[in-house]
């Protein structure tokens, strides 16, 4: 099992600690390598893990270095839901922003200016409705400004 991709992934037993600096001892690192065996034969990983990507990511192999398997599992999973689900809040309140900028804006502090008809983001029925508005304006004699 020397030659396993996990070992290639985790960068062997020569491989960097967490955030004390200190190198893995060979010891230490099949350890980590027969506790990640057993945790997957047991059938005891999360159905969402993906172990390979998992190792190729030097902060689960720092996670691995400080903590027993099974927790280490479950941290770095936490964590990278944690980051998906501020990712997601980042892109909602972009979105709700950039909706928001479509509003009428105050121009003083009574009151609310009339937002100008946009042409761009009107659908096609609406745009030939307005059409016949200003076509029947005209029509009838009134001066029409777009």
């Amino acid at each position: 099992m020397r030659n396993s991709w996990i070992e290639r992934r985790l960068g062997g037993p020569a491989q960097q600690g967490a955030a004390q600096g200190q190198a893995a001892t060979e010891e230490d690192f099949m350890e980590i390598v027969q506790e990640l065996a057993a945790l997957e034969a047991g059938g005891k990983l999360p159905e969402d893990f993906d172990l390979q990507s998992a190792c190729a990511d030097p902060a689960f192999a720092s996670l691995m270095l400080e903590l027993p398997a099974a927790a280490a599992v479950r941290v770095y999973l936490a964590e990278r839901r944690a980051d998906r689900a501020e990712q997601e809040a980042r892109d909602s309140v972009a979105a709700r922003m950039q909706q928001r900028g479509s509003l009428p804006r105050m121009s003083r502090a009574g009151g609310l200016v009339s937002a100008e008809p946009d042409y761009m983001s009107m659908s096609g029925a609406e745009f030939r409705k307005l059409e016949q508005q200003l076509k029947q304006a005209s029509r009838n004699g009134r001066t029409v400004r777009i």
